[in-house]
């Protein structure tokens, strides 16, 4: 490939890349102004409350030629095929235990090929580890869930992390061995747009 037929492919790769971003920003700054018009109680109690969220999220599928040292990190990130995440999330503590974490999302292809859906479901929390409440309204906890694939259920009792971080957004880890790869080893992001208390 000759020197303009290449900067020609990083242009359109940049501009493909850009609109991901764009439409990942704009969902999820949609998404805030309607937690805003609605009020969101922000006075929760400590020990028992829910969470719930939408998963916005990118994860990147790398080539076999990305270990080529010509390339920048502009050009690595535009070189790889990405899968778009989107769906939604809710997590419940009672007394500072974990009773209940569940998402469901939609994960396709920027192309558009190989959309799937995957449902985590079962969470159960690790005995071994308790759960980390912080002061600034964050939070990490440990445990296992099951992982359907559009109607199937390939992989069972899999370990999970998740992180909260200041009521504003979440991070699901799920154990990259577990799950043959399907997610890169990379995180699943996404924001908080309810909070309420249990008695509420």
């Amino acid at each position: 490939m000759d020197k303009n037929a290449s900067l020609k492919a990083v242009a359109i790769g940049t501009i493909a890349f850009g609109i991901v971003l764009l439409t990942i920003f704009t969902t999820t700054n949609h998404s805030i102004l309607n937690v805003g018009a609605q009020s969101v109680n922000t006075t929760k109690d400590i020990d028992s409350y829910t969470l719930e969220g939408q998963i916005s999220s990118v994860v990147f599928v790398p080539g076999n030629d990305t270990e080529s040292q010509n390339y920048n990190i502009t050009e690595l990130l535009n070189s790889m095929s990405k899968f778009i995440l989107s769906g939604n999330w809710s997590l419940s503590l009672d007394n500072g235990e974990v009773t209940d974490f569940k998402a469901f999302f939609i994960k396709v292809l920027a192309n558009g090929n190989k959309h799937h859906t995957h449902d985590l479901i079962n969470f159960e929390q690790d005995n071994k580890t308790q759960i980390q409440i912080k002061g600034n309204n964050s939070l990490s906890v440990k445990g296992v869930v099951d992982i359907k694939l559009n109607n199937n259920t390939p992989w069972n009792n899999t370990n999970v992390n998740i992180d909260i971080e200041k009521d504003n957004t979440i991070a699901i880890k799920l154990d990259n061995n577990q799950t043959s790869n399907h997610f890169e080893g990379q995180k699943i992001y996404g924001i908080v747009t309810s909070i309420k208390n249990s008695t509420s």
